[in-house]
């Protein structure tokens, strides 16, 4: 475990008595642009949902999605109002990582439930990957925790539920480890330059 944090504290160096003051200083930015996104995805769900009505045959995956997209719709808008009453960071970084866990997991059931001849589904899994780096404010030990999550039952998702096919298991582990590798490397510079500011 030591291992582990020395080489996330070489890539974001902690700010020892500092970390404290900073972490406040930033959670009002960082409650503004976690209700953002979450706002964004109820959105999206909303815009899914409305695409759904009109293509899918209404069948038991489409009652699940529906039931789905209202329940995390419902959750998402519910705790974006009421990000104000966050006061500290330790709240916030609790009440971000809980949620961030199940809309992975949502992510994920929803690529699960899928067609096994539709791809298409991958595309959100790289969209989550690249919110976990860049538009999720949370410690990098976090963002690398939920982007791996979201990579490896993106896989699981590829191999075991979907037909096989000798391009795909090629093509889309290949953007799946892009998108983590540069995820990363912006990530670190981005919140690196606001850490020495």
């Amino acid at each position: 475990m030591q291992k582990v944090n020395g080489f996330f504290d070489r890539l974001e160096p902690p700010l020892g008595a500092l970390e404290a003051d900073y972490r406040q200083h930033y959670l009002n930015a960082d409650i503004a642009q976690i209700r953002i996104l979450w706002l964004g995805i109820v959105a999206l769900k909303l815009v899914l949902l409305a695409f759904d009505l009109v293509t899918q045959a209404k069948n038991a995956t489409y009652y699940l999605w529906l039931a789905d997209d209202i329940a995390v719709s419902s959750l998402l808008l519910g705790l974006a109002l009421g990000l104000g009453r966050v006061t500290g960071p330790a709240r916030y970084d609790r009440l971000v990582a809980v949620v961030m866990l199940a809309i992975v997991i949502d992510n994920w059931m929803f690529g699960l439930t899928g067609l096994a001849t539709d791809y298409s589904s991958f595309a959100f899994d790289l969209l989550l990957i690249v919110c976990c780096y860049l538009v999720v404010p949370m410690p990098l030990a976090l963002r690398v925790a939920y982007a791996g999550l979201a990579t490896l039952l993106a896989l699981v998702v590829l191999f075991l539920a979907r037909a096989p096919s000798p391009l795909y298991y090629t093509s889309i582990p290949t953007l799946l480890v892009s998108t983590n590798v540069l995820g990363l490397a912006i990530s670190v510079r981005i919140y690196n330059y606001r850490r020495q500011q």
